[in-house]
C-alpha cells in the first residue's frame, strides 16, 4: 500500500525531489525553519540541498516558515513502513507508538491515512 507523504512534505518533494525533500527533512525536521527569497552559497539550505533545490526552494515558499515534520526512526517513508508492520490494528496506539519511538498522535494520523487511502482504493 501506497503511503501519503504529509501535505507539506509532498509539495517539497514536487519543488526539490524526493531526495531533495528528504535531505530537508534530515537537516531540519521537527523545525520550523525560514525560506528566504534567495540563498547564497554560503546559506544552510544550499550546504544541505546543493544551489539548484535551494534557489526551487526560495522560489517556491518565498520568505515563509515551514513546518518540517520529523521523524525519529529514519525518513519518512522508513517510519511509514515501521509503523505499518507494527500497527497490527489489533494493537492499542500508545503500544505502537512506544514501539516506533513517536507520538500516538502520529499513529492515529497514519491509521486516518490507511482509512482514507482504502476508501480511494
Amino acid at each position: 500500500m501506497a503511503h501519503a507523504l504529509p501535505e507539506i512534505l509532498d509539495e517539497i518533494a514536487s519543488v526539490i525531489g524526493h531526495e531533495g525533500m528528504l535531505a530537508l527533512v534530515a537537516v531540519c525536521g521537527g523545525t520550523r525553519p525560514y525560506i528566504p527569497t534567495a540563498a547564497n552559497a554560503d546559506h544552510w539550505l544550499v550546504t544541505a540541498l546543493g544551489q539548484a533545490n535551494a534557489t526551487a526552494l526560495c522560489e517556491h515558499f518565498f520568505g515563509e516558515a515551514i513546518e518540517i515534520p520529523a521523524y525519529t526512526a529514519g525518513t519518512y517513508l522508513k517510519l511509514s513502513q515501521t509503523i505499518q508492520q507494527l500497527d497490527d490494528g489489533k494493537t492499542v496506539a500508545r503500544e505502537v507508538a512506544r514501539k516506533a519511538g513517536v507520538t500516538q498522535r502520529t499513529i492515529y494520523r497514519h491509521r486516518q491515512l490507511r482509512r482514507k487511502a482504502k476508501k480511494g482504493a
